[in-house]
């Protein structure tokens, strides 16, 4: 047993390093994803927006488990003349987190099919698409200011349904 013990106390270091190196490991790994896959690291406004908040929170509605791992602050949302853009700012968008809970998004107008007002409590929106597979998602999004939103999302999106009611 004391050999054991001797054992631990020499490589403690270690049992701080190994952790260490494995989220490193993770990040890496994330940054060649991204990188590989044509993501923003550093996401900025896109300079033809119709619509910008850069501090946005929301959640995926594909299941319980993304709806509890939303996003707080830390969302940008961009309406531009052809699309919708939900991605989350940097350091947020490493260790694969956008892609576990559902977070980043680029949803061309054609795809969006409604726009809801939702939420008594915590108003936000949820917007209904065509994913790249032709399935249907939906996020909820909690913005500073929906209308706004609401009208970008009319300009882009001739198909899409605007539901105002709560």
């Amino acid at each position: 047993m004391n050999e054991v013990t001797r054992l631990i106390e020499s490589n403690q270091s270690l049992a701080f390093l190994i952790p260490l190196f494995w989220i490193l490991l993770w990040i890496v790994a994330s940054v060649i994803y991204r990188r590989s896959h044509g993501k923003a690291i550093y996401p900025s406004k896109p300079r033809d927006s119709l619509y910008y908040e850069g501090w946005a929170s929301g959640h995926s509605n594909s299941n319980v488990f993304t709806k509890l791992g939303g996003a707080s602050r830390c969302l940008l949302v961009a309406v531009t003349p052809d699309s919708l853009i939900v991605q989350p700012r940097f350091p947020f968008n490493l260790m694969f987190l956008p892609e576990i809970y559902g977070l980043e998004h680029h949803i061309p107008g054609l795809n969006i099919r409604t726009v809801e007002k939702k939420g008594k409590l915590f108003k936000g929106v949820e917007v209904q698409f065509i994913d790249m597979n032709g399935g249907t998602k939906s996020v909820r999004l909690y913005l500073k200011k929906i209308d706004e939103f609401l009208t970008a999302i009319g300009k882009i999106s001739p198909i899409a349904v605007v539901k105002t009611g709560l």
